[in-house]
């Protein structure tokens, strides 16, 4: 279902409106009659916004967000050179603090 969401959100202005999440957990073997009743009686809105200020306050504005020995990732993440790079040398750094 999240691949449906993330695949789906930029489709119109209701892409993501209950409608279409019940449909979404349909089609991707969820439960849909679950999520209309999750939906309906909010039950994990609290911490989808705890969780959206947490991104927020630790400098998350957008997905993907990456965090490599908790510094987030300035680079280009669809670079994979790049990203790799970044991987090996956190991982260097790492080993050189603890060794």
């Amino acid at each position: 279902m999240h691949h449906a969401i993330f695949d789906h959100k930029g489709d119109s202005r209701d892409a993501l409106d209950k409608v279409h999440l019940v449909r979404y957990a349909a089609d991707s073997g969820a439960d849909p009659a679950q999520v209309n009743l999750d939906l309906d009686n909010g039950r994990f809105e609290a911490k989808v916004k705890t969780d959206i200020i947490s991104g927020i306050r630790s400098g998350v504005n957008g997905t993907p967000t990456f965090f490599i020995h908790q510094r987030r990732f300035e680079g280009d993440w669809t670079d994979l050179s790049a990203f790799a790079t970044a991987l090996d040398d956190a991982a260097k750094s790492a080993s050189t603090a603890v060794g």
